[in-house]
């Protein structure tokens, strides 16, 4: 228990530091994130949420879920947890590279030591790894992938897509990530235009819609002013006309 708390202190304590270092002043963020996380075992930095602020002068924020797996005294099986961080200020340049990443993990460090920033569903790292699961057969004879029972809450703790992920899509998840490809899932259920996305995000995509009301509200009142201006120079240019 003693072991468990000092763990999550250093994982919200990487927070706080991230946090208040402001993470912008670096043109990759992320090598800051492989500097802190790199005593934990596994790991995965998961694009969490993003906004831009401003209209003339913009800034822009990312917010992250990290989410690792350490080893725990007397246990053989590693203890998972997650944090969120609070929103850090990033680049222009950062954050348009990731902009199509939302909800997808950025960063991950899997069973074997090996690191990863071609971004991919979160949780991906784990298929195909016989620790945590198998491949099983459905009535087709398809081959898909099978948590472990007490592996099964994976699936909630990185939101993954409901359905199964079958071999053919896990092979081509691999070659992308081998090639350093983003990999958006069998369908692009995920990054920020994917309908998992859609529905375990819904924070990003309101603050979108109300900011897109709020432009066009805007552009709207321009036009109205514009046009009233117009239609009031007119009217006195034909009033000027009378008398004459």
């Amino acid at each position: 228990m003693k072991n468990y708390r000092i763990t999550k202190l250093y994982l919200l304590l990487i927070v706080l530091l991230l946090a208040l270092a402001g993470c912008g002043g670096k043109a990759d963020p992320l090598s800051q994130f492989k500097d802190d996380l790199v005593r934990f075992p596994e790991y995965s930095l998961i694009l969490f949420d993003m906004k831009e602020e401003g209209n003339f002068f913009k800034s822009f924020f990312h917010k992250y879920k990290i989410t690792t797996g350490r080893k725990e005294r007397g246990r053989e099986e590693l203890v998972y947890e997650s944090v969120e961080t609070d929103w850090m200020a990033v680049d222009e340049s950062f954050y348009r590279k990731y902009e199509n990443y939302l909800g997808m993990s950025i960063l991950s460090k899997d069973s074997e030591g090996k690191i990863s920033d071609a971004a991919h569903p979160p949780g991906y790292q784990y298929v195909g790894d016989s620790r945590y699961g198998r491949w099983n057969r459905d009535s087709s004879g398809n081959s898909f992938w099978e948590f472990y029972g007490k592996y099964m809450f994976f699936s909630s703790l990185f939101n993954m897509a409901t359905g199964s992920i079958f071999r053919n899509d896990y092979n081509d998840y691999r070659s992308y990530r081998d090639s350093g490809r983003p990999y958006y899932g069998p369908n692009k259920e995920y990054g920020t235009y994917g309908s998992n996305t859609k529905k375990t995000n819904s924070d990003f995509f309101q603050r979108r819609k109300a900011k897109d009301l709020s432009r066009k509200k805007s552009f709207d009142q321009r036009v109205s002013k514009r046009i009233g201006r117009s239609r009031t120079s007119s009217f006195r240019s034909r009033s000027g006309g009378f008398g004459k």
